[in-house]
């Protein structure tokens, strides 16, 4: 590891007392990583919770995290917690806190917010609540309010909320710190350098005895390289950030700053004098340029050897020591055709067997546990991104990590197989191919399993719900990898057909976005049925499929009572309840939705069961500007109206933000108004303690639909939704 038993100048220490715990964010899995690294930077009580590091330390301690962590994303400052029961309650809590003496009204600041089973539901609209309160307490105190800068502010507000709490932290990082500032050019998959720093910390890097040199073979931007340069020359990962979170708060000592700084800059001389041998090369000249330049701006030109070489060049050539460490993060995926990938594969197979059999090996890989295939000493779990990654060490005689966990499966194999026991006859009895197995029923498996029927085949999606913080990370990690290497066999299909997804508090949007719209179309489509209907699922691309199972039971109700109707689907999604509409004979049907992507997904639906224009057309459109605009223009033009709205959306092709909660009344109203004589507005919404304002809508006639519109497959304490039948007065 890196400077693990270094001596920290005491007199710098106790300067400020900080008003709060510090947490440190990093990846649930490096959590032990990043906690010996904040304990060897002098922090005390440390101990890892849920995703991050919660430490204690005075002002010197916190500087140096956030200039010599190379693992955490954040440091915070806890400032205090707050009822969160709705969003009044969290602007009445954070009204009392005294924001002016944190930082100054000529500052810029925003507010980042994470939500976990929270009764706010939605990110975006509970930080819009902190900003009021923050911005109001300025204005009624000093008769001014700081602006608002979301890209690059002063300060950063951080909001964490959990069931009806709210903890609020300062971030005294600012932005991200895997933003080193020395990577301004990038490849087409850009690697974190915290997790690059990962990488190379549980292959045991540096080690000057055992690993005197370091190689990257396919070094692409030079992220590894760079990073395992920094740390064998012990400089600190923020002295090329250009400024920090903390620099605005009204609690920095900028002499202090100073002296830790200056402290830094003298280790990283001396440490730059003894550096071990690091060499990168690519195959793509372009690529090496990339790399030359961030070697440069971190300050490590003529440091770090590059050449542009081909992968297959050092399958026969001497190997360039006789021990080391051999780094990768190889192209996979979108980055390279599936023929390229598999000799890619073949030759990191010869390169780790061949002339580099004496080095240690640390591979970065997607996670497919055949490749490579056996040879892993060792792996942990990571996402890159939003891809889910594996990091293999091949010849490491210790890590740092901990070791995998045996975990006892019995339990889950026993409900899995009761479930599909008691769900077997309905399933015969209703034709239903794609269903909910497994919903969290035990809480040491946390997940939901869905099964989806292709022809012959059987794709199964595994959704892992995020851990509570009580659980060590390592520990529900170790619960997911056992519980996907035994499902395969008890669902009748094979890994490769086991799709796995961490399920979470999405910011508004994101769970139904894949890649640039412009650019890309989905290619890992899978058709199914549902009854007599043909519609296509994505269980690889988007963290929702396509089909929201849990609707099977109104899909099926607007087919039985289409006939001859004219249908509106309102954020219609993939339009699978527009195909239902479609088949049960509507005469015309209509779906508006924002994103085209989806509207495009929803003419393959209606195309694959001969459906299409005249008759039933899709429309691009912001739902809410359409119902104010051309939809009021259509006043009693639908027998038949869908309305499923998100939760909440602040996308940037809409005017203004939604919120379900807050909005409903005037959207149904807008949309009852659309209605026929004697016609149906079906509305559903999965938010979770959702309460239809039925005073607000009582000249509406209003049937509770909630229980009828769940399958057996949902059935729980806790619907996945509600849904109501409304119609306008007789």
């Amino acid at each position: 590891m890196f400077e693990l038993a270094h001596i920290w100048d005491t007199s710098l220490s106790i300067v400020y007392t900080l008003p709060g715990e510090l947490f440190a964010t990093c990846s649930a899995p490096l959590a032990p990583l990043l906690e010996r690294e904040l304990n060897a930077l002098g922090a005390r009580d440390v101990r890892s919770r849920g995703a991050g590091v919660t430490f204690v330390g005075d002002l010197a301690v916190a500087y140096r995290a956030c200039l010599w962590s190379r693992l955490a994303s954040r440091v915070l400052l806890a400032l205090g917690r707050v009822a969160a029961s709705d969003g009044d309650a969290l602007y009445r809590g954070a009204r009392e806190l005294d924001w002016p003496a944190l930082f100054s009204a000529d500052a810029t600041f925003a507010v980042d917010c994470t939500v976990r089973r929270a009764a706010i539901g939605h990110s975006h609209f509970a930080a819009l609540r902190l900003k009021d309160a923050i911005a109001d307490t300025f204005r009624a105190s000093q008769g001014r309010r700081p602006d608002v800068d979301t890209n690059a502010p002063d300060i950063r507000v951080h909001l964490h909320l959990r069931g009806t709490q709210g903890r609020i932290a300062l971030d005294l990082a600012g932005d991200s710190l895997h933003r080193r500032g020395y990577r301004r050019d990038a490849g087409p998959a850009p690697l974190r350098e915290t997790l690059a720093a990962a990488v190379l910390a549980v292959a045991g890097w540096p080690d000057n005895d055992a690993l005197p040199a370091l190689l990257d073979p396919m070094c692409g931007a030079g992220t590894l390289l760079i990073e395992g340069a920094l740390m064998a020359g012990d400089v600190a990962p923020g002295l090329t950030r250009e400024r920090f979170g903390f620099q605005a708060w009204s609690g920095h000592d900028s002499q202090l700053w100073a002296a830790i700084v200056e402290e830094a800059r003298a280790r990283r001389g001396r440490g730059l004098e003894q550096m071990p041998e690091i060499r990168g090369a690519d195959k793509d000249p372009r690529a090496i340029d990339v790399a030359a330049r961030n070697l440069s701006r971190a300050g490590l030109s003529g440091r770090v050897t590059l050449e542009v070489r081909d992968l297959a060049s050092w399958l026969d050539a001497p190997p360039v020591a006789p021990h080391g460490l051999l780094a990768s993060n190889p192209p996979y995926g979108a980055r390279m055709h599936e023929h390229d990938a598999r000799r890619t594969r073949e030759q990191i197979a010869s390169l780790v067997d061949g002339s580099l059999h004496a080095w240690r090996k640390v591979l970065l890989l997607p996670d497919d546990r055949g490749w490579p295939e056996g040879r892993a000493m060792r792996s942990w779990s990571v996402t890159n991104g939003a891809l889910p990654c594996r990091i293999h060490v091949l010849g490491a005689r210790e890590a740092p990590l901990p070791t995998a966990q045996k975990v006892d499966t019995t339990a889950l194999l026993n409900r899995v197989k009761r479930n599909q026991r008691r769900l077997k006859s309905w399933l015969k009895r209703e034709g239903v191919t794609c269903y909910r197995l497994y919903d969290g029923d035990l809480p040491e498996f946390n997940m939901a399993i869905d099964l989806y029927r292709s022809g012959g085949a059987v794709w199964a999606q595994v959704q892992e719900y995020a851990a509570p913080p009580e659980v060590e990370p390592h520990l529900a990690a170790a619960r997911l990898d056992a519980a996907l290497a035994v499902l395969p066999g008890v669902l009748g299909t094979t890994a490769g057909r086991l799709v796995c997804k961490k399920r979470e508090r999405q910011r508004a949007s994101r769970q139904y976005q894949r890649r640039d719209e412009a650019t890309d179309r989905p290619t890992n489509d899978i058709e199914v049925r549902e009854d007599d209907l043909r519609l296509l699922v994505n269980l690889h691309e988007y963290l929702d499929t396509g089909l929201f199972l849990d609707h099977r039971p109104v899909r099926r109700w607007i087919r039985q009572h289409s006939a001859g109707a004219r249908f509106l689907n309102l954020f219609a999604y993939t339009g699978a309840a527009t195909v239902h509409a479609a088949a049960g004979g509507a005469r015309e049907t209509v779906s508006v939705d924002l994103s085209r992507r989806y509207l495009e997904w929803t003419e393959r639906n209606l195309s694959l069961n001969g459906f299409g224009p005249p008759h039933h057309r899709v429309q691009r459109a912001d739902c809410l500007a359409w119902l104010a605009g051309e939809g009021s223009r259509l006043h009693g033009a639908f027998d038949l109206v869908f309305l499923d709205p998100p939760t909440f959306s602040n996308s940037k092709r809409m005017r203004d933000t939604f919120d379900v909660q807050r909005d409903h009344v005037a959207l149904i109203g807008q949309a009852t108004s659309l209605l026929a004589p004697h016609g149906t507005l079906v509305f559903s919404s999965n938010r979770r303690g959702f309460r239809l304002d039925e005073r607000a809508l009582a000249e509406l006639a209003i049937t509770d639909w909630t229980r009828a519109s769940i399958p057996p497959d949902y059935s729980r304490p806790t619907p996945p939704h509600r849904c109501w039948l409304i119609r306008n007065p007789a």
